[in-house]
């Protein structure tokens, strides 16, 4: 079961969190009562409700959250404990430029990531939308979406290969692993040590053997 959390910033009243069927948006005490606040909400419980109809194995449910800047992330902790979640999955607070680079887009909505980066209590995916949302069609007519997981060791990047494997039994993705492997170099460094030195290096060793 999964949960896609709307975060709106409380202007008004108290903070709240608002479940929403799939039939309508629901209005909570006027809340949520400006038509751009209403037209919002609207598009992104679509957006859920259009994910969970294309991927008949995942079930959602959809909800707002109403609350100050500085406190979102304690309301998407609290639920995350509340639902056991196992990952929380978050928008970069930065969109790409004509430059190539990145611009923050709102000061705000960094604060946010960066409190949840702190203070989860599980691990965060953090999503970056470069405008990648139509996957080529194959040869037989069949939308393909291929995924590259860059593997280098340690619990994120094992956790990371865990819900990799997942993904792999979903038809028509194609997932690739790219695995890095300390080189001769490490067997050098061994050889030369320094006190100092020895927990990243057996640390090193261990995950290559591992």
């Amino acid at each position: 079961m999964g949960f896609g959390i709307h975060l709106v910033k409380l202007t008004r009243a108290s903070t709240m969190l608002i479940f929403h069927d799939k039939n309508k948006i629901v209005d909570a005490e006027n809340n949520m009562n400006t038509t751009r606040e209403k037209a919002e909400a609207e598009r992104i419980v679509n957006a859920f409700e259009s994910f969970e109809n294309d991927n008949h194995a995942t079930a959602l449910q959809t909800l707002t959250s109403v609350s100050p800047y500085a406190s979102m992330h304690e309301d998407v902790n609290n639920f995350a404990l509340d639902k056991f979640a196992n990952i929380i999955m978050i928008p970069f607070h930065k969109r790409p430029d004509t430059a190539g680079g990145w611009t923050d887009e709102k000061l705000e909505h960094k604060l946010v990531n960066q409190n949840l980066l702190t203070t989860s209590p599980c691990s965060i995916g953090l999503l970056v939308d470069r405008g990648l949302t139509s996957f080529p069609k194959s040869q037989k007519g069949i939308r393909e979406c291929r995924i590259a997981m860059l593997f280098v060791g340690g619990p994120d990047d094992l956790e990371a290969l865990a819900y990799a494997w997942r993904m792999a039994g979903t038809p028509h993705l194609i997932l690739t692993l790219v695995r890095f492997v300390p080189g001769k170099d490490v067997s050098e460094l061994i050889e030369n040590v320094q006190e100092e030195d020895e927990v990243e290096i057996f640390t090193i060793i261990f995950e290559r053997e591992k």
